[in-house]
């Protein structure tokens, strides 16, 4: 048991399940002794308003929440936008975490990433409840990134002002929560209290992953392809030109016909439709069909299975500063199952790769150099072996959850 147990009041502005992020450290909260209750938004109409999951209590918001609070709808997401670009806090979810802390005596707050953060302090500051922030990613260059791509101005202006709202939120949070050291220097940088900056990185649990199914259920032809194969296994979302699945498939079509034929290509994820789209017209372009087969969306419980049927496994994220702040959960999951990767050199995950000696690193966004490591990868087949076993040793070591949690937990035991 803690010294001190907490009633914890988690914020998740999306669905739960699934966030891997967010249930390994609620579930070790719980098993810790403290009692856990998640704030999040329902996914679709049926999910239950509240329910249990796996010890932790969900009370869960109507789908579309805030927008969908009133009508017209569209007057409703103009509002929103509106505090957003001009306080950052929202008055709807202020008011909703206020009574979500009175109504079940949260002790502390714990949010999720930036998004949320003004709003959750805002909704503390009555009741003088402490709020841990959460960063689970570099979040105004992920908007500089989301926001520039049709316009740079706007990028440029949208990571202007996430900074702001970044460099606020640190210097008011009790206790803040990054995911590499790099992310934890930048903000000492700023002048933030180096003593309150806890790093816990998206590592992978093999205690859950040893509960997962070890066999999905694959297309048929798919099925009989696998065993004659170099197999190369992407998962998470195919959402966006930022995954550099665009990259991967350049490279695949600048092969010989002999290597492509020693080789496929599966992309395990949920499907954003306009950035789909782009890849099959690249796919058909390039003559990959018999190369490249995309999964469509895939129960999170089933990428174990994918990346334990694959010969390599890939990360081919384009490199700026907001993957330039930590290592992808997707990494870490490939070496706890002892899989050799080919990654880009987005900084941390390249490191991570080349330090640990256990795959191939080419410069990001450059399909001639993605194209040289695939030809590497297809003569070097013999090391694959090897190439697991020493990521699967790196993450027993300082990368495991088993490592990494106590982190975590002390944050709540010095509250």
């Amino acid at each position: 048991m803690p010294q001190k147990p907490h009633t914890i009041g988690m914020i998740l502005e999306h669905g739960f399940p699934p966030d891997t992020r967010v249930a390994r450290e609620a579930t070790e909260l719980v098993k810790a002794g403290h009692t856990v209750h998640l704030l999040c938004v329902a996914n679709v109409v049926t999910d239950a308003p509240q329910e249990g999951w796996e010890g932790v209590r969900l009370h869960r918001l109507p789908v579309g929440f805030p927008d969908a609070l009133k009508k017209p709808p569209l007057l409703q997401k103009l509002w929103h936008q509106w505090q957003w670009n001009q306080h950052t806090v929202d008055t709807d979810w202020q008011a909703v975490i206020a009574k979500f802390i009175s109504a079940h005596s949260i002790t502390a707050l714990h949010v999720h990433d930036l998004r949320l953060a003004p709003s959750a302090l805002a909704a503390a500051k009555a009741t003088n409840t402490p709020v841990v922030v959460d960063y689970h990613e570099y979040y105004p260059a992920l908007m500089q990134e989301l926001k520039g791509r049709k316009n740079p101005s706007k990028g440029k202006v949208a990571r202007q002002r996430w900074d702001a709202v970044e460099q606020d939120v640190s210097n008011r949070a009790h206790r803040i929560i990054v995911i590499d050291e790099a992310s934890k220097a930048r903000l000492t940088g700023m002048g933030i209290a180096a003593q309150k900056i806890s790093v816990v990185p998206n590592v992978a649990d093999v205690d859950a992953l040893s509960n997962q199914p070890t066999e999905p259920h694959l297309p048929t032809y798919l099925a009989s392809l696998w065993p004659q194969k170099t197999v190369l296994v992407y998962t998470g979302y195919v959402n966006h030109a930022g995954r550099g699945i665009q990259v991967m498939l350049e490279a695949i079509s600048q092969l010989s016909p002999e290597q492509r034929d020693q080789l496929h290509f599966v992309v395990v994820g949920a499907e954003r439709p306009d950035y789909q789209a782009q890849l099959n017209t690249l796919v058909s372009q390039w003559g990959l069909k018999n190369n490249v087969t995309f999964t469509g969306f895939t129960p999170e419980a089933n990428f174990i299975a994918y990346i334990n049927r694959a010969t390599v496994c890939i990360c081919p994220t384009l490199a700026n500063d907001q993957t330039n702040s930590g290592i992808p959960n997707k990494v870490f999951l490939y070496a706890a199952l002892g899989k050799p990767q080919l990654v880009s050199s987005s900084k941390p995950q390249a490191k991570f790769v080349t330090d640990n000696h256990c795959g191939w690193v080419f410069e990001s966004g450059d399909p001639v150099s993605c194209r040289k490591a695939l030809e590497t990868i297809l003569s070097q087949t013999e090391s694959f072996g090897d190439l697991g076993a020493n990521g699967r040793k790196a993450y027993e070591g300082q990368w495991s959850w088993q490592a990494v949690k106590p982190v975590l937990l002390n944050i709540y035991d010095s509250l």
